[in-house]
C-alpha cells in the first residue's frame, strides 16, 4: 500500500498484492488495485528459466508472463528470449548504485 496519495498517484495503483514463492523468493503473481481500490489488473508468471551466477548459485529468471486488465478484458504477454546474466550481459554496473536506483525518472 502506498505511503501517501502522492505516491499512489505516481504509481497508479492503490494497492498491489504479490504472491512470492517461499523457497526461491520468486514472484509468481501480482494483483493490482486501481486508485479507487477496485481490482484492476493481474500479472501471472507463466515460465521461468534457471541459470547459475558467478558464484554458481541458482538464479530464477522470468521468461514469460501475462498481464490481464480485468476491466477491459485485454491482456499483454511478455516473453524474454536469450536472457543473459552477469558477465555475459555486458552492462554498466554503476546503474545498481543506491543513488542511480532512487532517482525519479518522471
Amino acid at each position: 500500500v502506498p505511503k501517501n496519495s502522492k505516491i499512489k498517484s505516481d504509481i497508479g495503483y492503490s494497492k498491489i498484492i504479490r504472491w512470492i514463492e517461499k523457497k526461491t523468493h520468486v514472484g509468481l503473481k501480482a494483483l493490482f488495485y486501481n486508485t479507487n481500490g477496485v481490482k484492476y489488473k493481474v500479472l501471472k508468471v507463466l515460465a521461468l528459466k534457471v541459470k547459475k551466477n558467478r558464484a554458481k548459485q541458482k538464479v530464477f529468471l522470468t521468461t514469460k508472463m501475462v498481464m490481464r486488465n480485468l476491466q477491459k478484458g485485454t491482456k499483454s504477454v511478455i516473453r524474454f528470449k536469450k536472457v543473459k546474466v552477469e558477465k555475459k550481459a555486458k552492462f554498466r554496473t554503476n546503474i545498481f548504485s543506491v543513488r542511480y536506483l532512487t532517482q525519479r525518472w518522471w
